[in-house]
């Protein structure tokens, strides 16, 4: 993963460079991105903010940007903040066929009833032959 750390008002840490690291591992297999992600830390005025920008699976641009007191306390709810946007775009891309074709959704929702209505027949069926069974009729 290419990631590209930027300071601004503040010294390079890598401290929170490998904090940073560590959250993009875990959001990686949501990500799937080969362009370079942005992480900006900036401080102004004891306001320390944590920007992120990247490029999600399909191609659409997210950028997320937390401020706080605390930089550590900027940085996790960035992240988030990154984990809920791309888990959306995510949820997008794979489920907007469903979404547009309502006959589909119908369709689903009718196999379920069936299948429902077919096992309660069967259990219907299996206490019958167990009553059948128990009286010797």
């Amino acid at each position: 993963m290419n990631i590209m750390h930027h300071f601004r008002h503040m010294d390079s840490s890598d401290a929170l460079k490998y904090e940073v690291n560590q959250r993009l591992e875990v959001l990686e297999p949501i990500i799937q991105s080969s362009t370079p992600i942005h992480v900006t830390f900036s401080v102004a005025q004891e306001i320390y903010t944590v920007h992120v920008g990247l490029h999600a699976r399909n191609n659409s641009h997210v950028e997320v940007e937390e401020s706080s007191d605390d930089m550590h306390k900027s940085i996790d709810m960035a992240f988030d903040s990154l984990n809920r946007v791309v888990k959306r775009e995510k949820e997008k891309q794979t489920n907007h066929h469903i979404k547009m074709d309502p006959f589909a959704v119908t369709a689903h929702e009718a196999s379920l009833v069936s299948n429902a209505v077919d096992e309660l027949e069967a259990v219907d069926a299996e206490v019958i032959l167990q009553a059948v069974h128990a009286t010797g009729h």
